[in-house]
C-alpha cells in the first residue's frame, strides 16, 4: 500500500555575523558554488548528510535584510530528511506514522542542541527555527515504465486553471531533459509546486546505489513542494513542532486539495489510442451525427497537435470556447478524454484520479479496460492498477 510521507523539510534562522563566522570555523563546510548568487557567500556542510541533515549558511538577500537589524543579516538553513533520522543513510522512506515522525523530530532537536547549541544563541530545538519548506511525497509502485512516460505526457497536456502554470525552468536549462520523465506545475500565489516524475530514472541520474535503483524500478513519484507562503496560510502561528505535526497529519488532504484545484478538466476520465477511441465514440454517439463528428474531429486534432494542451487545441479547432466546452463535456460524460495515447504498444491508461490513488477505480474505467484488453489482443500493454 502506498502512503504519503515527508521526504524533506527545511528550517531556517536569522543569525549574526559572529555566528556566521563561528559556523565557518567549527563545521566541516565548503563554499557552495551551486547556490546561484556567490555574493551571498554561501557555505554548505554535508558532514551529517547520512543522518539526514544538510546545513547551509549565507548572507541575507536585500529583501531579507529589510526585515532585520543591521547585525542580524545572515541566515542559517537546515535541510532535513526525516527518514535518515530514523534509519541512517537510507534512500527509502522509513517513517510510516506520526509517532515515528515525532521520534525523528526529537532526534533533530538533539542534533540542534548538541551540534549547533554552542555556536548559535537561542538554538535549542526546532521551535527556535522557522519552517520554510516541506515536501509531501507518495511513491506509486509497480507502474510500468512505458505507462509512466505516457501518463506524464498526457498530464502535460491537461489544461490548467488560472494561477497555475507548467514550470519549464528545468527543461529550458537542461539539454538532457526529457518531457516524458517529469511534470511540474507551479503556483506562485499559493507557494506550491505539484510534481510527478519517474523515480527510477531520477535514481539513475543521481547515481544511487544499484540496489536502490532496482528498488525504484517501475515507480511513479508524486510530490507537493510547499514553500513558506503555503505554510503560513494553513497554520495558525503555532510553534514549528506543532506545525510539522499538523502538516504531517494533513499530507494527503493538502496534496488532494492542490491536485483538485489545478486542472481545468475532469481527472476521472481514462485514455485510449485514437483508433479505439473513435470506435467507442461511434458506438456511443450513434444517431447523433454532428456531435459524433465533432468529437472525432477533436480527437484527431489532439493527436496531430501533440505539443499543445487540450484547451488550446479545442479552441483553435472550433474557434469557439462554447463549442469546445460542449464537446469536452460530451467526452467527460462518456468517461473518456480526447487526449490520445501516443506511445506505441500502450492500449489504455486509467484516470489520473485512480492511478494516483485519490479515488477508487470506476465502473466506466473497468468497462474501457476490458474493451481495450479485448481489442488489443495482447499486442499492446493494457493495465489497470489498483
Amino acid at each position: 500500500m502506498s502512503i504519503f510521507f515527508i521526504h524533506t523539510f527545511e528550517i531556517n534562522k536569522i543569525i549574526t555575523f559572529e555566528e556566521y563566522n563561528n559556523l565557518k570555523e567549527t563545521l566541516d563546510c565548503f563554499p557552495d558554488r551551486t547556490a546561484g548568487n556567490s555574493k551571498l557567500y554561501p557555505f554548505t556542510s554535508t558532514a551529517y548528510v547520512d543522518k539526514g541533515i544538510i546545513i547551509t549558511f549565507r548572507k541575507c538577500t536585500d529583501k531579507e535584510k529589510l526585515k532585520y537589524t543591521y547585525d542580524m543579516c545572515y541566515k542559517l538553513i537546515i535541510q532535513v530528511n526525516p527518514s535518515r533520522l530514523i534509519e541512517e543513510g537510507t534512500y527509502k522512506n522509513s517513517i510510516n506514522d506520526i509517532y515515528e515522525f515525532i521520534i525523528a523530530i526529537k532526534r533533530l532537536n538533539k542534533f540542534i542542541a548538541e551540534i549547533l547549541g554552542n555556536i548559535i544563541n537561542n538554538a535549542i530545538d526546532v521551535n527556535d527555527f522557522n519552517l520554510s519548506r516541506i515536501d509531501f511525497t507518495k511513491d506509486i509502485k509497480e507502474i510500468h515504465e512505458n505507462i509512466i512516460k505516457q501518463f506524464i505526457l498526457i498530464m502535460r497536456r491537461m489544461p490548467l486553471c488560472k494561477g497555475y502554470r507548467l514550470n519549464t525552468k528545468l527543461e529550458e536549462k537542461c539539454d538532457k531533459f526529457s518531457r516524458e520523465d517529469s511534470y511540474n506545475v507551479l503556483s506562485k500565489s499559493k507557494g506550491v509546486e505539484f510534481v510527478l516524475y519517474n523515480k527510477h530514472k531520477a535514481a539513475i541520474d543521481r547515481g544511487y546505489p544499484e540496489d536502490i535503483v532496482d528498488f525504484y524500478h517501475n515507480t511513479l513519484r508524486m510530490e507537493l513542494r510547499c514553500e513558506r507562503k503555503y505554510i503560513r496560510r494553513y497554520t495558525n502561528n503555532e510553534d514549528t513542532y506543532g506545525v510539522l505535526c499538523m502538516l504531517y497529519n494533513k499530507m494527503e488532504q493538502s496534496v488532494r486539495s492542490i491536485y483538485n484545484a489545478m486542472i481545468k478538466c475532469s481527472t476521472a476520465c481514462c485514455y485510449t489510442g485514437s483508433y479505439l477511441a473513435e470506435k467507442i465514440i461511434e458506438k456511443q454517439q450513434n444517431g447523433k451525427k454532428k456531435r459524433k463528428n465533432k468529437m472525432i474531429k477533436l480527437l484527431r486534432y489532439c493527436e496531430k497537435n501533440c505539443e499543445y494542451d487540450l484547451k488550446t487545441v479545442g479552441i483553435n479547432l472550433f474557434n469557439s470556447m462554447d463549442v469546445y466546452d460542449n464537446i469536452q463535456n460530451c467526452f467527460e460524460e462518456m468517461g473518456l478524454n480526447p487526449i490520445p495515447v501516443t506511445i506505441e504498444n500502450i492500449g489504455f491508461i486509467q484516470s489520473p484520479d485512480s492511478l494516483l490513488g485519490f479515488k477508487e477505480i470506476s465502473d466506466t474505467e473497468i468497462k474501457y479496460y476490458k474493451t481495450a484488453k479485448k481489442k488489443c489482443k495482447g499486442r499492446n500493454e493494457v493495465h489497470l492498477y489498483v
